[in-house]
């Protein structure tokens, strides 16, 4: 028998799923095709080091993985992810500007990790790089940096700018407020950083900085993320979640009740679910279904789209699509209830218009038996027959309406003068 503190634990588990989904989706909170940047520029007197970190959410990786396993193997060795460590590092040291006092500085590789953190049910790719460069005159003056790398990509840009032994100012911020893209802020996702370049000036003098660290980069250290570590979205399992709770998951007897909270719990979250954003397409798809299409229709034109528009481009462009058409289905099926409906109303009126004219059919009809009984009378004296209603007899017509006066009233032809051969 489900008791209450059952009841009250199953209503608690209900409420913990629906407020851990947004905590699973805060993965990559812009979306899961982006690509996110953080670079940490630390200025010293005679050189800058750049803690550059790149994070391709799930689409992206998808394509990038095939390039980091080179023996499609599905597995990514050290050797495999070292070596486009080193490629894509090079090839963001190339692409990132550095200038001081106006003349570019080159950027050189010194160190990079490639690492594929699980994220929303497939991997995710991480590339961290340790770029420097060095300035034997001593760097003074105006510097500036830019990330032009990705630019058409969506995802969020982050650049930071710290003094170690000198002096920065400018409008520049010191802390990474995503933590290097491992913890992005809620409070910021309405107006994510888009930063592509910084300037400042930087003066002699200041205190110095701890020696860079990037976890990712050698053993991964303390708060670091380990390959191939995956978010779980409880914490630990059910049995954090208290003894009670997991008591209902956990039952060893499956009473009605149990079996029906569940499945009543199960269908709340899928609709919670379903109306979250993204599902437009899910209505696409049944909307072709219902209508004897095909997910060809649907896919030929989302992968020829992608052929020639960058995924972060056409992924809005297909909500709105598909947002749009969710709408227009929406329309049409109410329009063809109102149609429905004005029809049945119609067909009302004139079944009562046909029902009215018919009684009085009736009555016209009776009034003709009456008449017909009226009829059934000596017709001996012409002069003396009452014509008030008209009626046919069953005399031979002339040759000629005219001659004989014959005519019609009320669609029934006669005559009022007498039969040919009779005395008037």
């Amino acid at each position: 028998m489900l008791t209450v503190t059952r009841l009250r634990a199953a209503a608690l588990a209900a409420l913990a799923g629906v407020l851990l989904l947004p905590a699973v989706a805060g993965a990559h909170p812009l979306g899961n095709f982006t690509i996110n940047h953080f670079s940490g520029v630390r200025v010293a007197a005679d050189a800058v080091v750049i803690d550059h970190v790149i994070d391709l959410a799930e689409i992206p990786t998808f394509s990038a993985f095939r390039a980091v396993d080179t023996d499609g193997d599905g597995v990514t060795s050290d050797a495999e992810r070292a070596a486009v460590a080193t490629t894509r590092c090079a090839d963001q040291a190339t692409a990132l500007l550095l200038t001081v006092g106006g003349t570019r500085v080159p950027l050189a590789a010194t160190a990079g990790a490639v690492s594929f953190p699980m994220g929303q049910g497939a991997p995710t790719m991480r590339l961290v790089c340790r770029l420097e460069a060095a300035v034997p005159a001593g760097v003074a003056g105006a510097v500036t940096f830019s990330d032009p790398t990705f630019a058409e990509r969506a995802g969020w840009r982050e650049i930071t700018v710290a003094g170690d032994g000198m002096t920065v100012a400018g409008d520049v911020v010191a802390t990474s407020p995503s933590a290097r893209l491992t913890d992005y802020p809620a409070g910021l996702l309405a107006q994510a950083p888009t930063d592509l370049a910084v300037a400042f000036t930087v003066t002699a003098g200041g205190p110095l900085l701890a020696p860079l660290v990037q976890p990712e980069i050698g053993a991964p250290a303390e708060g670091g993320i380990p390959v191939g570590d995956a978010p779980a979205a409880v914490p630990g399992g059910i049995a954090e979640l208290g003894g009670d709770l997991a008591a209902v998951f956990q039952a060893d007897e499956l009473t009605p009740w149990v079996l029906l909270l569940s499945m009543l719990a199960a269908a709340g979250l899928g609709a919670l679910h379903a109306l979250s954003p993204g599902h437009g397409k899910t209505v696409m798809a049944a909307y072709l279904v219902g209508s004897r299409g095909t997910s060809r229709q649907l896919g030929v034109v989302s992968l020829s789209a992608s052929a020639v528009i960058a995924p972060e481009r056409l992924y809005p462009i297909l909500g709105v699509v598909s947002g749009a058409i969710v709408v227009g289905i929406a329309g049409w099926l109410l329009l063809g209830i109102g149609r429905g409906w004005w029809t049945a109303r119609s067909a009302a009126r004139a079944h009562a218009a046909a029902h009215d004219h018919g009684h009085a059919h009736d009555h016209g009809h009776e009034a003709t038996h009456d008449h017909a009984a009226a009829h059934a009378h000596d017709h001996g004296s012409p002069h003396d027959h009452d014509h008030a209603h008209p009626h046919p007899h069953p005399h031979a017509a002339p040759e000629t309406d005219a001659d004989a006066g014959w005519h019609s009233h009320g669609g029934i032809r006669h005559t009022h003068l007498p039969a040919a051969g009779t005395r008037p």
